[in-house]
């Protein structure tokens, strides 16, 4: 297995973890604000970039009701991880 195929795989199970959270958006308890793990999960996916975590996103985000998908586009606009 060459360094690609291996950092291909350490991406999916990446990714694979932040859409298991982001599945959690009912459950889990709010930690900043308005949002929860969940939706700094699937923002993840987002800030990520790379074609399957963008796709993912995207399947998930359309699921979710306009509500949701407004706190959502907030917290990816608001790029927090930038203040750390």
């Amino acid at each position: 297995m060459n360094i690609n195929q291996r950092m291909q795989m350490h991406d999916d199970t990446a990714i694979e973890k932040l859409i298991n959270l982001s599945r959690l958006m009912e459950e889990e308890p709010k930690v900043i604000g308005l949002y929860n793990n969940a939706h700094f999960a699937l923002a993840a996916l987002h800030w990520l970039k790379t074609e399957n975590s963008i796709k993912r996103f995207t399947e998930l985000f359309e699921k979710l009701d306009p509500e949701k998908q407004i706190v959502l586009r907030k917290l990816i606009e608001e790029k927090p991880y930038l203040y750390l």
